[in-house]
């Protein structure tokens, strides 16, 4: 007589999940400077992503209002050109956006402590 299915792997599942659990938990030290490592690697990828997301708003902008008829022309090849110009310019208005709103908040700081 069978206790379990042939096919059925959830005790396998559940022991090994227990043994991980408790490996885990008995190791919190290592498994905490574990995730600040990988948490420190992954860190300049995921922002270099925020900041290429947020810069493609203003550069898909850009594109559309000013070189518009550079993608329809003849002029295709020097449109790689203009999306360089294009993420200059929207580099140079976030920073200056950025630069803008420190400048506010260190006023404002500053306004305060008097």
């Amino acid at each position: 007589m069978k206790f379990f299915k042939e096919n059925d792997k959830t005790p396998f599942i559940l022991v090994a999940f227990g043994i991980i659990l408790y490996l885990v938990l008995s190791n919190l030290p290592v498994v905490f400077s574990g995730i600040s490592y990988v948490s420190s690697v992954a860190f300049p990828f995921i922002l270099g992503s925020c900041v290429a997301f947020i810069i493609n708003v203003p550069m898909s902008f850009f594109e559309r209002k000013l070189f518009y008829k550079l993608k329809k022309g003849k002029l295709s090849g020097i449109s790689v050109y203009f999306r360089k110009l294009c993420s200059i310019i929207a580099l140079r208005s976030a920073a200056m956006t950025w630069q803008r709103r420190m400048m506010f908040c260190l006023t404002a700081g500053l306004r305060r402590s008097r």
